[in-house]
């Protein structure tokens, strides 16, 4: 027979668990959409792209930090979850 403080306790470990999980998914998204952006801005300075031109390839830097995530989540962490 399982003790019913056993159970909560699994219970919130579990959610710690979860929420440590979300955190370091939402630091690495972070670090990386600031690290993406930055090559982004060096290579439209690098390749002298017009000004006019130049935020619409910036929006291609959102591209691999949600692709990097995606499979952080899917990959690594589907696993321990």
């Amino acid at each position: 027979m399982v003790h019913s403080d056993a159970v909560g306790e699994h219970s919130r470990r579990e959610k710690v668990k979860l929420v440590g999980y979300m955190i370091g998914t939402a630091i690495f998204f972070g670090v990386t959409l600031l690290v993406s952006f930055f090559v982004v801005i060096l290579a439209i300075d690098a390749i002298n792209i017009r000004a006019d031109i130049a935020p619409n390839i910036l929006l291609a830097g959102l591209v691999p930090p949600s692709v990097a995530t995606f499979l952080l989540f899917t990959k690594a962490f589907g696993r321990f979850i």
